[in-house]
């Protein structure tokens, strides 16, 4: 019984490890169509940053404005 429950398991991870790397790869497919000076992963990161950093707080001691 042990072992059936154990494969049964390891069927479940495969399809759900096969389902996100599906998503994954449709996702960055479409982050690199809108985005082309970036590819990959370096795109999909970079669209984060820009999610999140949508205000600009401009420079101080603290930020050290970088390019």
């Amino acid at each position: 019984m042990g072992v059936s429950n154990m494969k049964t398991w390891l069927i479940c991870l495969a399809l759900i490890g096969i389902v996100v790397i599906k998503e994954v790869v449709q996702i960055d497919a479409t982050m690199t169509i809108h985005h082309l000076e970036v590819s990959g992963l370096v795109s999909y990161r970079r669209l984060l940053q820009e999610a999140i950093n949508c205000w600009n707080h401009g420079c101080s001691r603290l930020t050290r404005c970088r390019s």
